[in-house]
């Protein structure tokens, strides 16, 4: 099993937001191809999965029942 967790938090993604385009105008100012890493979006009703990971949950372990 598994949930999502927020990889940055608002310090974090501020700081990113100075260093990186966002991605509505990245083509205009390279020809690079996304590789990876942060990213981001001036639309607010769009979140990229890059701002979440998937951590694994340990499932409870079976209790024993007396009979």
């Amino acid at each position: 099993m598994a949930a999502l967790l927020r990889r940055y938090n608002q310090k974090e993604e501020e700081f990113f937001r100075t260093l990186t385009w966002p991605q509505e105008d990245r083509r205009r100012f390279t020809i690079a191809t996304w590789s990876g890493g942060y990213r981001w979006f001036k639309s607010d009703n769009i979140t990229p999965i890059e701002y979440y990971r998937r951590v694994r949950i340990q499932a409870p372990a079976p209790t024993k029942r007396a009979g």
